[in-house]
């Protein structure tokens, strides 16, 4: 489940920014923050996120997709 730490210490992100990508992040329904956790912060391959959530790996891709596009449709307003 996602925790809301996006980053640890190797990451040199500047504060700033760090706060937009919490606060972007956080617009997302739940699953969809999963998802991009999992995938973009912890390292699981789409196929093993949707074993941990009992989904299939489509349902997974699709998710991601959409998450994104929702990242890049608020970015970009």
């Amino acid at each position: 489940m996602y925790d809301g730490e996006l980053f640890n210490q190797s990451f040199t992100v500047p504060v700033d920014d760090r706060i937009i990508i919490e606060q972007l992040i956080n617009t997302l329904p739940m699953n969809g923050r999963e998802i991009l956790h999992k995938i973009y912060f912890e390292g699981y391959t789409e196929a093993e996120v949707a074993r941990h959530l009992n989904i299939s790996q489509q349902a997974v891709n699709k998710w991601k997709r959409k998450m994104l596009n929702l990242l890049s449709q608020k970015v970009s307003s």
